[in-house]
């Protein structure tokens, strides 16, 4: 189902607050740390665990790139409500925005 420019951005809001909560920063910070120890710790022999590793570091990237790509899709979304919002308003209220800067 398509979402509406409206979820588009409320999307955006949302994926904000994650991505600035500190418990989300704290999981994460905590995920790579943990997958980084067990690379180390992994045997050199054993290529497929290694992948494996790696795999999951780039899943963690990926779901916060993820997450920046909603802001920027919400920000985007917003800019559109706004300028349509602006451009299907009378002209005597654009006049009179114009004249009261609101």
């Amino acid at each position: 189902m398509k979402k509406t420019e409206q979820q588009i951005a409320t999307l955006g809001v949302e994926a904000r607050l994650v991505l600035d909560s500190p418990a989300f920063d704290e999981a994460f910070e905590r995920m790579d740390a943990t997958i980084m120890n067990a690379l180390r710790k992994a045997d050199m022999r054993d290529a497929e665990g290694q992948r494996l590793l790696l795999q999951q570091l780039k899943l963690v990237d990926r779901i916060k790139v993820t997450l920046r790509g909603m802001i920027e899709h919400g920000k985007l979304a917003q800019a559109k409500i706004d300028a349509d919002d602006i451009r299907d308003e009378s002209r005597l209220r654009r006049g009179l925005r114009q004249v009261t800067g609101r």
